[in-house]
């Protein structure tokens, strides 16, 4: 976002936000990560960010745990962050009933594929086996009909 508009939706957001303007000018950036500061117990930044998902990241799941989950769970299960063909073809075959083509709004990567792009391979991929849902920030008609 860039250009007059993004210039004055900034200064708007800054106006109308007069405590966390205050913080961001005596601090740098905003200080506090409040959706896991109540699980910390204190105030948070980054570096507590980054050490809480270290904590709470497991590297070991895989697909045989999604197999592991239907196993216990027969209600509708819809697996979301899937931008690989391959993947959408894991998820049907691991028993989900619908997958999310998206890539959690580009926040992760910095050159992140987007789910416009990724959603012709995995429909071809999955031929019909699998309802698929596209996230993406849809903006125009066609936007829509890429996705369609």
């Amino acid at each position: 976002m860039s250009g007059p508009n993004a210039a004055m939706r900034r200064y708007l957001q800054a106006v109308t936000h007069p405590q966390w303007a205050w913080d961001v000018g005596l601090n740098g950036r905003p200080h506090d990560l409040g959706n896991i500061s109540a699980y910390l117990g204190k105030p948070t930044g980054l570096e507590d960010y980054i050490g809480w998902l270290g904590n709470n990241f497991d590297p070991s799941i895989s697909w045989k745990d999604l197999e592991w989950i239907r196993d216990f769970w027969d209600g509708p299960m819809v697996i979301k962050g899937i931008l690989d063909p391959e993947d959408a073809r894991d998820a049907v075959r691991f028993g989900a009933d619908g997958i999310v083509v998206s890539n959690h709004g580009g926040r992760q990567l910095d050159g992140v594929l987007s789910s416009a792009r990724a959603l012709p391979a995995i429909a071809d991929a999955v031929k019909g086996d699998i309802a698929i849902l596209a996230d993406s920030g849809i903006r125009n008609t066609k936007g829509l009909m890429s996705c369609v």
